[in-house]
């Protein structure tokens, strides 16, 4: 399932679970976290100033073959981490 996102206009998620939400900020601009739905409402604090815009369900991804997925990551995980080798 790749859902696209949902503005807010459109309604709220149906299910519970984790989703990327674009926030509008009138101080700061806007950014993109990530929160949980729970019980047909956001499980966050926002500051005043700020408004959950849209949203999109964060789709959980399995890895089958852990050691290959790390082995065609090696790359990313030393950038991420600023790593000079990795040994998997």
């Amino acid at each position: 399932m790749n859902e696209e996102w949902k503005s807010c206009v459109q309604g709220k998620p149906t299910n519970d679970g984790k989703y990327y939400v674009y926030i509008s900020n009138l101080q700061i601009g806007d950014e993109l976290r990530i929160m949980s739905y729970e019980k047909n409402h956001w499980n966050c604090l926002l500051e005043p100033d700020e408004r959950i815009i849209a949203w999109k369900k964060i789709e959980e991804k399995k890895i089958e073959d852990k050691n290959a997925w790390l082995k065609d990551h090696v790359k990313d995980i030393q950038k991420i981490f600023g790593l000079d080798e990795v040994n998997i």
